[in-house]
């Protein structure tokens, strides 16, 4: 009786092991085909469903540039939120960006600033060079050479 319980066990955790697997593909496979065919339906099940910031970044650079959808900067505003919200560096420093030159939302240096030094806290090159700019010129905060 101990002997069927135990393979009874196994067999369940096998089972589970292998919907995890079979999910941590399909989840590739889905992001896959986001990131590298530009598929809008499947990126925004990726950023609404399931939070993935990459995906999300991924549909705000397709409404940014119009990429498989019509450009829209107002919505490529939110798609780049969330992904930073979600810890996308490069979501925050493409909205940080937008901030910068006033695309989708009122120009906002000091906000901007507050995003390129998420993005670099975050590990983005791009964002910790935008800081610096910033910093040097004096937009969104104080000029400091030290800093820049």
């Amino acid at each position: 009786m101990k002997k069927i319980h135990i393979l009874s066990l196994s067999l369940i955790a096998l089972i589970f092991i292998f919907a995890f697997i079979y999910n941590l593909e399909k989840e590739k496979t889905l992001t896959e085909k986001c990131m590298k065919n530009n598929d809008v339906k499947t990126c925004e099940i990726l950023c609404k469903e399931k939070n993935k910031s990459e995906s999300c970044n991924n549909l705000g650079e397709m409404y940014y540039y119009g990429e498989g959808v019509e450009q829209d900067y107002v919505k490529a505003v939110g798609f780049f939120k969330k992904a930073c919200d979600a810890g996308s560096a490069k979501g925050c420093y493409n909205l940080g960006e937008m901030y910068y030159y006033g695309e989708g939302v009122k120009q906002d240096y000091v906000k901007a600033t507050g995003l390129f030094k998420k993005a670099c806290d975050a590990g983005s090159t791009e964002g910790c060079n935008n800081l610096g700019e910033m910093y040097y010129y004096g937009e969104g905060v104080e000029q400091d050479y030290v800093k820049a």
